[in-house]
């Protein structure tokens, strides 16, 4: 535990004043040891105790003698005060106005006043306060001394009294601790105490409670805004335990403070909402263009203006709470024994990661999705404007998807891909049978996917890529999507239906045409053009369109960092291959599906590893080409169509880079790479 002292507990916790109810502590009521106490009160404590004082005569020599010594203080080095003996101390320094001035007050008239100067903590023995010492000799610093009570009993009067002394010390915001011996009289009267505390309204908000006893007793309030703390007498470690106690009040009054701040800015921001009705239709013109619900853009507004509102008018706030914090974590350790008591502590760890409410309220696909499609699970990548839709359409045809695979909690310990440039490891998920895993990410592998199948998506709140053809936009749909999604709804059935149309055509006519619609489906589906899934891999029930792709939920953090190691690993090559010399040089030949023509190609830059093993497998390697051996092979074998492509790479680099064994090059051109006996040849299927 880091080393806090009651000094430092005092200030961060902004403690005005302590009141201690104990009918065991001990005084010195001697001239001496009082002027020792009363000279090390703070101005206005001594402008209090003075104020008490119904004597004029015995008021006036106080007042003298608090006088003279502003003007000498400088010359104090309490350090060097004998305890108890102040008079010592100024004889010896000559102070002899000071000397005459505390000499007037005579030892009879100190006692007359005996029973104020206890309530003030005046003459108090703190080395025989058992339980007390450590936190009143925190409470005196640099000859300052902070405000204090005593109360040896718990009557009418001195109810009445610290009536008085919550009020003063909970001014300005600030707070009280006030420490109650439980019995008191052979009593137990800490109940009682407690229950009159949380009955005053300032003291239940500014008082910090902590009650000594010699036996356990279930005396404690648990309030949202006041704090009582039990502490044992006789443990050992007393003051540790108090500090433990403070910690667990600051917390509660950390937590008060951030309420009520966040509370009331939020008021404003709702009120200023209401109030401009001008904003809430500009902000849904940009919801609009961008995107994205009103819902989502009103959302952020208001947490913006509520942000706005606590940090314009409670910095001193968020100051004191950053401060308490502070405190919180630097003793935070000594807490930390008692397991956590929280049912939904796991629920609520899988909130803070993943948003599971995507489907109910019918959000549009977005990087961070995660899908369930074929038996395995993916997770939606790529640039957020890249997968709105604006003007009815999107910028890539595609959505690009990494594999995720599940690990179970057993499997844990051999599990070593937890956090590293490619893979990231994240627990707490709920896969489609509701069991909890963990999942790792691969950003090492992409798929791709047709945008409009995981865009059916979002059109239903189960999550599902179906589409019934003969039925309108739901009510509740058409309120929960973006304006633009409801008009990318009937896009998607329009375009939809004519694919089942022409399914129906083909089926009708299966004998004419010599194939049927399975055939043709696994020779134009998803494995003959790049997709995990195509647009036209579906199925029919009912006369709803259904694809066997589900949103389970969105990742809500991290979603950065896994997007920001995607597009780093796809861009790797270009860094670390080319520019370090790590490829090797070799021909290679060119060949067009439905041509025997075979064209020589320049070079082709094989990227090789540094395991001579995988770089005996050629094909599997990275190839870098010129794309001008593909147009001049096109234009050799099908000169027809070479304008065509030429258009299409028109904006290419003039190196294209091929990293798996089959692809497509801006999806005009699918490629296979093809090895045997070190010849490599590269076969292209034109698809424009």
């Amino acid at each position: 535990m880091e080393h806090v002292a009651f000094n430092e507990f005092y200030s961060l916790m902004n403690i005005a004043g302590i009141i201690i109810v104990e009918d065991s502590v001990e005084f010195d009521l001697s001239r001496k040891s009082v002027m020792y106490d009363c000279l090390m009160l703070t101005n206005d404590e001594k402008e209090n105790l003075v104020t008490n004082i119904s004597d004029e005569q015995i008021r006036n020599k106080l007042i003298k003698i608090f006088e003279v010594y502003s003007e000498c203080k400088d010359q104090f080095i309490w350090d060097s005060v004998p305890k108890r003996d102040v008079e010592f101390y100024i004889k010896k320094h000559g102070l002899d106005e000071l000397k005459n001035a505390i000499e007037n007050l005579t030892e009879d008239e100190v006692k007359e006043n005996s029973e104020l100067f206890q309530r003030f903590g005046i003459g108090l023995k703190i080395e025989n306060a058992i339980g007390y010492r450590g936190l009143l000799d925190g409470s005196k610093e640099d000859g300052v001394s902070l405000p204090l009570r005593i109360y040896k009993d718990f009557s009418a009067p001195d109810l009445k009294c610290m009536e008085e002394d919550w009020k003063l010390f909970s001014r300005e915001n600030k707070f009280f601790l006030c420490v109650i011996d439980n019995f008191m009289g052979g009593e137990a009267r800490g109940k009682d105490i407690i229950d009159e505390l949380y009955a005053n309204n300032q003291a239940r908000k500014s008082g910090v409670c902590i009650v000594l006893s010699s036996q356990q007793e279930d005396i404690t309030r648990k309030t949202d805004e006041m704090y009582v703390g039990f502490v044992n007498k006789s443990t050992e470690s007393i003051d540790d335990e108090i500090k433990r106690h403070l910690i667990m009040s600051q917390y509660k009054i950390m937590l008060t403070m951030l309420k009520n701040k966040r509370m009331d800015s939020l008021k404003k921001s709702f009120y200023y909402a209401a109030s401009n009705m001008n904003v809430a239709v500009y902000l849904s013109s940009m919801a609009k263009d961008e995107g994205i619900t009103n819902h989502e853009i009103l959302n952020e507004w208001i947490d913006l203006r509520e942000k706005y509102y606590t940090y314009q008018d409670g910095a001193n706030e968020i100051k004191r709470t950053i401060l308490l914090s502070s405190l919180f974590e630097r003793m935070s350790n000594n807490v930390s024994s008692k397991e956590i008591e929280n049912n939904d502590f796991e629920a609520f760890q899988r909130f803070e990661q993943y948003d599971y409410h995507v489907n109910e309220f019918m959000t549009p696909p977005m990087t961070g999705d995660i899908f369930y499609i074929k038996g395995n699970y993916y997770l939606l990548l790529g640039q957020e404007c890249d997968l709105s839709i604006r003007n009815g359409r999107r910028k890539n045809p595609i959505a690009e998807l990494v594999p995720i695979k599940l690990v179970k909690n057993m499997d844990m310990g051999n599990f070593k891909e937890k956090y590293n440039y490619e893979k990231l490891l994240l627990g707490k998920f709920l896969d489609a049978d509701g069991k909890c895993c963990n999942i790792s990410i691969d950003c090492t592998k992409r798929e791709v996917i047709d945008n409009e199948i995981i865009d059916l998506c979002a059109f239903n709140d189960f999550g599902k890529s179906e589409i019934c053809l003969n039925q309108e936009l739901k009510i509740e749909a058409r309120y929960l999507l973006p304006i633009e999604w409801q008009q990318y709804y009937e896009n998607l059935k329009t375009h939809l239906l004519n694919l089942k149309n022409k399914y129906d055509l083909i089926k009708e006519h299966e004998e004419i045409l010599g194939f049927n619609v399975v055939q043709l489906v696994n020779d134009m589906g998803a494995s003959h053009n790049n997709r995990l899934v195509s647009i036209i891999d579906f199925s029919i029930e009912d006369n709803v369109i259904k694809y066997d792709v589900k949103r389970i939920c969105r990742i809500r953090n991290h979603v950065l960092l896994i997007n920001k190691m995607f597009l780093e690993y796809r861009g790797r090559q270009a860094f670390n291959t080319i520019n370090m010399d790590i490829g090797r040089n070799t021909s290679y030949a060119i060949e067009i599906m439905g041509s025997d023509e075979r064209v020589a190609g320049n070079d082709v830059t094989v990227i090789l590893t540094t395991s001579r093993k995988e770089n005996e497998n050629i094909k599997r390697r990275d190839w870098i080409i010129n794309k001008e051996d593909i147009l001049r092979t096109i234009k050799n074998v099908k000169p027809l169509e070479s304008e065509k492509y030429e258009k299409v790479f028109e904006e290419m680099d003039n190196s294209i880079l091929l990293e798996s064994n089959t692809g497509n090059i801006k999806n005009a051109i699918k490629y296979t790479k093809l090895s045997t006996n070190d010849e490599l040849i590269l076969k292209l299927q034109l698809l424009k």
